[in-house]
């Protein structure tokens, strides 16, 4: 999946403290600076290494994870990368519940969450199955393709994405960082992540 353009969400305060640790490349994922939003330039993203290690997700990380499926009160996620450490984690499941997935009621949660976005949330509770939140304006969709095409969806405003090739949109819960990750991992199984796509 690869990103297109500076459709950054702008203006919600991605420059506060914390939000732009990140380093430039997050396991399988990238931050382009070529978006909108504060520069990650000095992090020194070049100079980490893995060196072997390796740490389990707690509580307090922000991590990038993928939407398996979706339910009326609660999404079931893939953890796949924390975005302030560049090695590799073991995989781990998680969950979003709609009360912990915006800051307002939601009554379905498929109505912001789609199976195959990429989510930037918060770690609340470990365990096996980690707990998650998206609820502040930093956390949310980072990443999607549209679900009628499977081209790249661009930020329209108002959380609102749309399809730059066929114009279909969906309105979901929007990090405020949306368009300035790019997913490396080439070769998907694209009908595993997008069962809706034909």
């Amino acid at each position: 999946m690869t990103g297109g353009g500076s459709t950054g969400k702008k203006g919600l305060g991605c420059g506060s403290p914390g939000h732009d640790r990140g380093a430039d490349r997050t396991g399988q994922f990238e931050r382009r600076s070529s978006c909108s939003g504060p520069s990650s330039e000095g992090t020194g993203a070049d100079d980490l290494s893995s060196g072997g290690s390796t740490r389990e997700p707690e509580p307090g990380d922000d991590v990038l994870c993928r939407v398996e499926y979706v339910k009326k009160d609660y999404a079931e996620v893939t953890v796949e990368t924390m975005i302030d450490v560049v090695f590799p984690i073991r995989e781990r499941t998680g969950i979003v519940a709609s009360t912990d997935a915006s800051d307002h009621y939601i009554e379905d949660l498929s109505d912001i969450y789609r199976p195959g976005q990429i989510l930037r949330a918060k770690i609340v509770k470990g365990g096996e199955v980690l707990s998650l939140t998206t609820r502040l304006e930093e956390y949310g969709i980072v990443i999607a393709e549209c679900h009628n095409c499977g081209s790249y969806m661009e930020y329209k405003g108002d959380d609102v994405l749309v399809c730059h090739l066929c114009g279909a949109e969906k309105k979901g819960k929007v990090a405020c960082d949306y368009g300035r990750w790019s997913e490396k991992k080439p070769n998907i199984d694209r009908k595993r992540r997008f069962p809706y796509c034909r």
